[in-house]
C-alpha cells in the first residue's frame, strides 16, 4: 500500500515545526536574547499545533481547502528555505545579525509567498486558523526587527520593513 500523502495543512504544521527547531538553536546560541527566542519558539509550536488540530479533522476533505497549483510548490519552496536556514543556524560562530538575517528571511518568505494565502478554505475554522498565522507572522518580523533596531544592527532595507 502507497504512503499516505500528506495534505496541505500537514505540511504547514512540518514547516512551523521547523521554523521553532531554528529558533530553538538561536536560544542555545544567543543566551542574552534566549527569552525572546523561545518565545517564538512556543509561539511556532503552537502555529504547528493548530494546523494539525485542522489536518487531523479536515486535511483528507478535498473539499475543506482548495489549493492552487501553486500551493504545493509554494509550500516546497518555503520547506527547502527553512531546511537551509536551520544548516546555517548550526554553523559555528553564527552572529546576532545573522541570526536575524536568516529568521526575517523566513517569516518574509512566509509572508511573501503567501504561504497562509494560496488557499481558499472552505471550512470557516480553517479561515479563521490561517488569518490568524499570516497575522502572527507579520507580528513575528516586526519583533524581529524591533530586536535588531535595539541591539542596533543594522540588517538592511529589504529586511526593515516587518
Amino acid at each position: 500500500m502507497p504512503p499516505k500523502k500528506i495534505s496541505v495543512l500537514g505540511l504547514l504544521s512540518q514547516n512551523e515545526e521547523k521554523i521553532a527547531t531554528l529558533y530553538a538553536i538561536f536560544a542555545k546560541v544567543f543566551p542574552l536574547q534566549e527569552k525572546f527566542w523561545q518565545n517564538l519558539v512556543n509561539e511556532e509550536k503552537e502555529h504547528a499545533a493548530a494546523l494539525r488540530k485542522l489536518d487531523l479533522v479536515y486535511g483528507q476533505n478535498p473539499r475543506a481547502l482548495k489549493d492552487s497549483p501553486y500551493s504545493q510548490a509554494i509550500i516546497d519552496y518555503v520547506s527547502k528555505f527553512i531546511d537551509e536556514s536551520i544548516a546555517e543556524a548550526r554553523q559555528a560562530g553564527i552572529s546576532l545579525a545573522q541570526a536575524l538575517i536568516i529568521a526575517l528571511r523566513v517569516e518574509h518568505s512566509l509572508i511573501e509567498k503567501k504561504n497562509f494565502e494560496v488557499f481558499s478554505p472552505q471550512v470557516l475554522e480553517i479561515e479563521v486558523v490561517l488569518e490568524r498565522l499570516n497575522r502572527e507572522t507579520r507580528g513575528h518580523a516586526a519583533r524581529l526587527n524591533k530586536l535588531a533596531n535595539r541591539e542596533k544592527i543594522e540588517l538592511g532595507d529589504n529586511l526593515n520593513n516587518g
